[in-house]
């Protein structure tokens, strides 16, 4: 479903109220709006409540989420996001994003970090 450029900006300015406790290290009028994006983007994928991930879904594509998420978004989330986030963008084909070598790649950071042996 696309939405109009006016009702993509109304939800941008109402997660950007709703989200304002996840950016609080941020002063949010500084930011240029491609910094916003990306910082919201991360911020609601990581720790957003479910209205606020609705909202998120209906200003970005899935496209945009699969793009960030594949590019340097997976870096940052615990293994609970990660997964949850994965198993959502995986089945949307994105040619580019070999998802699989995504995977692979966060495992073995993973492997890294585990400081004992099962």
């Amino acid at each position: 479903m696309r939405i109009s450029k006016e009702d993509k900006d109304k939800y941008l300015k109402k997660l950007k109220r709703s989200a304002g406790p996840l950016l609080w290290e941020y002063d949010v009028k500084k930011l240029s709006e491609m910094e916003l994006k990306e910082l919201l983007l991360e911020r609601v994928m990581q720790h957003g409540n479910m209205k606020q991930i609705q909202m998120l879904m209906k200003i970005f594509t899935f496209n945009d989420l699969a793009v960030f998420f594949a590019g340097k978004g997976w870096k940052n989330f615990s293994n609970i996001d990660f997964n949850f986030w994965y198993h959502i963008l995986k089945d949307f084909k994105k040619k580019e994003i070999d998802w699989n070598q995504l995977l692979h790649q966060r495992q073995s950071i993973r492997n890294k970090f585990i400081a004992w042996k099962h």
